[in-house]
């Protein structure tokens, strides 16, 4: 039997169909596998982000709360919210630098190991390699800012072509994130200071914070600090100055900011004085005619404070010129208030907190002391 041209024709478009029907059909299995695998992996990004940051917020509120192992139950919940299958989880296999997928730069945490990317001695992080955090940011390196990592992993990218698209042969996709925390360097407040002889005496040095004190809004009594240093100059009610209905400034650490003299210099203010808000102060260690330090007792009084840290005060009332909220104030802080300050009896009442801090900068001064205020970010 002869065939003819016209049937090896049509014979040949069939092979030609089916090969190409296989080609596609596998082009489409490893098409739609990497497509799952990078869902995957964004998915699991957002989990490492969303635990790095709040591990690292549990860290800088509390010291005795940053324990790896007390920490991965809540870690592992929060990460699920962030994957739609919900089936990421703390990646600790493999990693000897680790405790349940969590490391970091924390001295004095109970049980929160060094990470690789903080030990000078080793190499860092390979950037291609996706199952490690990058290599640390210039901001961070080679400096006591803290900071933690956590590392998370998917088992749910598995599939026929996974093996051929990683050569190690893993099933699963792995993450990393890190989120550092320090002191701020600079903060937009409301136009108030105070001095750190104040918050000293209210926190009994920063040992105790969440006990309710009245601040005046005068700081003269010599009881609690004597001389220039530490107390409000003459004329000066604690105000900064600011425009009128302007109730916020930029104040940065370590620079000299001019007060505004007169009892009610802050009244435009009052509405951002409410019960149960959390304000940023920042503290004042002297305040100086030459803006030169150290201040000295000697010095003429002048409206110029040295900013020195900044700490958190969450409002329980007040006792101002122009408005007065006291319903909710405790007996002891009203009595010092009206007995302990020579100051015509107006006050702050609150508590100093420990508080996180928005859009500032981490301060990185190693030696920087910590007044309550924190700052926590994405560090890579």
């Amino acid at each position: 039997m002869t065939v003819s041209r016209r049937d090896d024709q049509g014979a040949t478009t069939v092979l030609v169909a089916l090969l190409l029907s296989g080609v596609m059909v596998g082009l489409l299995a490893l098409g739609s596998t990497t497509g799952n695998l990078v869902w995957e992996r964004r998915q699991l990004q957002n989990s490492a982000d969303a635990t790095s940051l709040k591990l690292a917020q549990t860290c800088a509120l509390k010291l005795s709360d940053c324990d790896a192992g007390a920490a991965a139950a809540s870690l592992e919940a929060l990460g699920d919210l962030n994957a739609n299958d919900a089936s990421q989880a703390l990646d600790g296999a493999g990693r000897s630098d680790t405790v349940l997928g969590q490391c970091g730069r924390v001295p004095g945490a109970p049980n929160m190991p060094l990470c690789d990317s903080g030990n000078p001695s080793m190499p860092a992080a390979d950037i291609a390699d996706l199952r490690q955090c990058p290599p640390q940011p210039t901001w961070l390196q080679g400096n006591a800012i803290k900071y933690v990592e956590t590392y998370t992993r998917s088992e749910s990218a598995d599939g026929p072509f996974v093996r051929f698209l990683f050569a190690d042969g893993q099933t699963a996709v792995h993450s990393c994130a890190r989120a550092a925390w320090g002191v701020p360097t600079n903060a937009a407040v409301l136009p108030f200071t105070l001095s750190d002889c104040e918050w000293d005496d209210a926190t009994n040095s920063g040992t105790v914070y969440g006990v309710e004190t009245a601040l005046p809004l005068k700081y003269k009594d010599k009881t609690y600090c004597g001389g220039v240093v530490g107390r409000d100059y003459d004329g000066g009610f604690g105000w900064l100055l600011h425009g009128s209905g302007m109730c916020e400034v930029e104040v940065d650490k370590n620079s000299w900011v001019e007060g505004d003299q007169g009892m009610g210099k802050g009244t435009d203010c009052m509405h951002l004085l409410p019960v149960g808000a959390t304000i940023l102060i920042p503290i004042f260690d002297c305040y100086s005619q030459t803006k030169v330090l150290p201040c000295v007792t000697s010095d003429k009084p002048h409206g110029v404070y040295h900013i020195k840290a900044y700490g958190a005060f969450t409002i329980t009332g007040y006792k101002l010129p122009s408005k007065t909220e006291t319903s909710g104030v405790g007996s002891t802080a009203m009595s010092r208030c009206s007995s302990d300050f020579a100051n015509g009896k107006h006050c702050l009442f609150g508590k100093f907190v420990k508080a996180l801090v928005q859009e500032a900068e981490i301060d990185p001064d190693p030696t920087a002391e910590d007044f309550g205020a924190q700052v926590v970010k994405v560090a890579g």
